[in-house]
């Protein structure tokens, strides 16, 4: 059950620019994962997805507090 939890919130954040390395190629939003693949297994586990996404979530919480 983790697991879909985990699937899901990373499906939410791909659909954000929060995603560090996005870039735009002839006008397209294009990601880099090799920014989330810490062990350049040219493969992005579970876990390596989980801790980007919680260090991007720390830093959009602390920007959103710098905004207030």
């Amino acid at each position: 059950m983790r697991n879909i939890v985990v699937v899901s919130a990373i499906g939410l954040l791909m659909s954000t620019a929060a995603v560090a390395g996005t870039k735009i190629v002839n006008g397209v939003e294009v990601r880099d994962w090799s920014a989330v693949d810490t062990n350049k297994d040219h493969s992005v586990s579970a876990q390596e997805m989980q801790q980007f996404l919680e260090a991007q979530w720390a830093k959009r919480q602390g920007k959103d507090k710098q905004a207030q």
